[in-house]
């Protein structure tokens, strides 16, 4: 292996691990390494993988939690205390099922949800929730400009392909007006192989990226991230929360007219 494409040469915000990730890479996925970036795969999912089986407990990913209203709502309590605070009306963007929403319209917060899943939207959702939620893609989100003050999206960006990613990213910058609370695991937080593992094998994640890229992103749609802020709501420090608040315009100065 070449010297640049070591792990240990990123440019990571943490001190490396003590493996290498890269030598972990599939051939196909090295080729779509890029040391100043992360993994960026291209084939985009094909969302028929986002059926009933994603959200079972034989999905690699839920296997050791099982996935329903009560663990949602118990793994995602503090995420859920901080979305309550945010200016509303807020939007779940990539909502699965609903159950954040559900859990968030039970302490009376005006919140919608939109996903891509059918399935999750009209048989795994609760019935309380259902008529909040919507079914439709993050590129193409139905809904008015500006009509949300907040948006969250929980382990979601990461299952697009960059260029779904740019589309996505220019419809919520323009349904949400001012905050974006959002979880997105990051390269450089892949500490040890396990977690590592966990991030890259799940077929549906086309980003693994830098947390630096991502932030990076959203930069270039007058996004500026609120590095405070994350890192108190980041309690076990993992580097996967984000907030960004929009970019406030810069006010010309006027210059006063002398008096006659």
């Amino acid at each position: 292996m070449s010297e640049q494409k070591k792990f240990t040469k990123l440019p990571i915000e943490k001190l490396p691990p003590s493996f290498d990730p890269y030598s972990l890479l599939e051939r196909e996925d090295r080729a779509q390494f890029d040391p100043a970036v992360g993994l960026r795969r291209k084939n985009p999912v094909d969302p028929k993988l986002y059926g009933g089986d994603y959200y079972s407990a034989e999905h690699m990913a839920y296997a050791a939690e099982g996935y329903n209203f009560d663990e949602r709502v118990e793994k995602y309590a503090e995420p859920i205390k901080a979305i309550a605070a945010m200016p509303q009306p807020i939007v779940d963007l990539g909502c699965g099922p609903g159950f954040l929403v559900e859990a968030l319209q039970r302490q009376g917060v005006a919140v919608e949800g939109v996903d891509i899943s059918a399935k999750a939207v009209f048989e795994l959702s609760l019935p309380t929730t259902r008529r909040h939620l919507h079914v439709a893609p993050l590129v193409e989100l139905p809904f008015a400009d500006g009509q949300f003050a907040s948006g969250y999206s929980f382990h979601v960006l990461e299952h697009l392909t960059e260029s779904e990613l740019r589309q996505a990213l220019a419809e919520i910058s323009r349904v949400v007006r001012d905050r974006l609370h959002l979880i997105i695991p990051t390269w450089d937080s892949a500490i040890d192989e396990t977690r590592f593992k966990q991030i890259v094998e799940d077929p549906t994640h086309r980003l693994i990226c830098l947390r630096s890229w991502w932030i990076e992103q959203f930069k270039q749609l007058g996004w500026v991230h609120n590095d405070e802020m994350a890192d108190q709501l980041d309690t076990i420090k993992r580097g996967w929360i984000f907030v960004f608040d929009r970019e406030k315009e810069a006010t010309a100065e006027v210059t006063p007219t002398p008096a006659q």
